[in-house]
């Protein structure tokens, strides 16, 4: 049952997805090699626009039926890619390089380890090289052939505003390039990346709105917190943990970020919006309340893994609480659902959302 109609659109791309072999052709290549075959509509006037053209990349994505043979079907001719979308697909560079002849401004291309993050990028033509505005290849992989990080051909985007680099071997490296090449820069994933000093992105202190650093091991003398006070326009953090996965670094000169010397410098980055602390260790409740008073436009924090719920500042019964009458605190036995994996309770200020997740 559907809370919403299902959209023609929807329909027709399941429809193609699901009946490939009815409405489609494969074309032998020259070389008599199959790797090198094509795929082409019977129907020589197909051609989609924009919209369905995105939507039926991600489709077969999603159903597990985009190949180098399926990808071939997006031909320039028949296809405009605007918006691309490829996940865990068996993709290699020879399939994707049928990218160069679109305009593409947002691409995710993820959790494809047989083709590097400079592949990709060598996939691209030239007006998607100086106009992609979000790049996001999460969980693929920067590694040569020589097992080296190559991360320099992300300098040719600069006009790029988003990029994900999360779960790859991005490091410090990369990340002095990207904060001296590109100048568009806004919203920045590094996390559970090879990334230990976080001091390069104090180039982007006039620019970075956003910065996701789940589970960075970082060195004790790089003075983290400093550089990210030092970030005056950001107004999403997250600089969550989980202690119960393994870092990519393991080193007694490195340690995760230290969520409660950061809330004890209460004034520290006034624009924020959205703070992920999840799996912080212990923080003194007078510290979090001090931080929360100092920053009215907070419209969520997540708290997951972490025993703040249990703090009597957030009880019914507590002074503090009594005080702050306009917030909204709902525990679990009061009709909450309290699930296993995603059990919430949200503290809510006008606008303000508290995550917890009981562990």
């Amino acid at each position: 049952m559907y809370d919403t109609p299902v959209t023609l659109q929807s329909v027709c791309v399941e429809f193609i997805c699901d009946n490939l072999s009815a409405l489609c052709d494969v074309q032998p290549s020259a070389t008599a090699d199959p790797k090198q075959s094509k795929m082409v509509f019977k129907d020589p006037e197909t051609c989609f626009h924009s919209n369905i053209s995105d939507k039926l990349l991600s489709t077969l994505s999603e159903k597990g039926k985009l190949n180098d043979e399926t990808l071939s079907l997006f031909d320039a001719n028949h296809a405009a890619l605007r918006h691309v979308s490829i996940h865990n697909a068996a993709v290699t560079s020879r399939g994707l390089r049928i990218l160069k002849g679109h305009r593409v401004s947002h691409l995710e291309v993820t959790g494809i380890k047989d083709v590097t993050v400079n592949d990709i990028i060598g996939c691209l033509g030239e007006w998607t090289l100086s106009n992609l505005r979000n790049l996001n290849v999460s969980r693929n992989t920067f590694l040569n052939n020589s097992k080296f990080c190559v991360v320099v051909s992300l300098s040719k985007l600069r006009n790029l505003h988003t990029l994900n680099v999360s779960f790859t071997e991005f490091n410090r490296q990369g990340l002095e390039i990207i904060a001296e090449d590109l100048p568009c820069l806004e919203v920045l994933d590094i996390s559970s990346t090879e990334i230990n000093d976080i001091s390069p992105l104090k180039k982007c202190k006039n620019r970075l709105k956003s910065l996701s650093m789940y589970n960075l091991q970082l060195h004790k003398s790089s003075d983290p917190i400093g550089v990210i006070r030092e970030l005056i326009h950001l107004v999403h953090l997250d600089v969550s943990n989980d202690v119960s996965s393994e870092s990519i670094i393991t080193s007694t000169a490195t340690e995760r970020f230290h969520v409660p010397n950061y809330l004890a410098k209460a004034e520290s980055n006034p624009n924020l919006v959205s703070l992920d602390i999840s799996g912080a260790a212990d923080v003194s409740p007078c510290v979090v309340e001090t931080f929360l008073e100092r920053h009215k436009r907070l419209i969520f924090v997540g708290l997951a893994l972490t025993a703040i719920s249990e703090y009597e500042m957030f009880q019914p019964e507590s002074t503090w609480f009594r005080n702050h009458l306009d917030f909204k605190f709902t525990h679990p036995q009061n009709g909450y659902p309290a699930s296993a994996n995603a059990s919430d309770m949200r503290l809510q200020h006008p606008g303000l959302k508290v995550a917890f997740k009981m562990c």
